[in-house]
């Protein structure tokens, strides 16, 4: 698992930019707030939101960590285990060995 702070510099590099980032990321919030009802959408994602996310200790806010993880090709867990605790491709059934 990366460090939330390594994580959001490297999309930040692999996009390009922080206004790269932030454009992609809204796409991906776009997409998703398609499927939802009116009161829960997500809101978008800014440059200043980004910047909190990197230099706050908890990392990416668990509202665009379902976006975030679509764009930088990672699980959600990978992004926020205190919020997600178990990888897509586990179960909490299955007993690791």
């Amino acid at each position: 698992m990366l460090n939330h702070k390594k994580l959001i510099t490297k999309a930040i590099n692999d996009a390009g930019s922080l206004a790269e980032l932030v454009r992609l990321i809204n796409i991906k919030v776009d997409v998703i707030n398609q499927s939802l009802p009116e009161y829960m959408k997500i809101s978008h994602a800014y440059s200043s939101k980004v910047n909190n996310w990197l230099n706050r200790d908890i990392g990416v806010a668990p509202t665009h960590v379902l976006a975030f993880s679509q764009v930088v090709g990672c699980s959600c867990h990978d992004v926020r285990p205190d919020v997600f605790p178990v990888a897509a491709n586990q179960s909490p059934y299955v007993l690791q060995a």
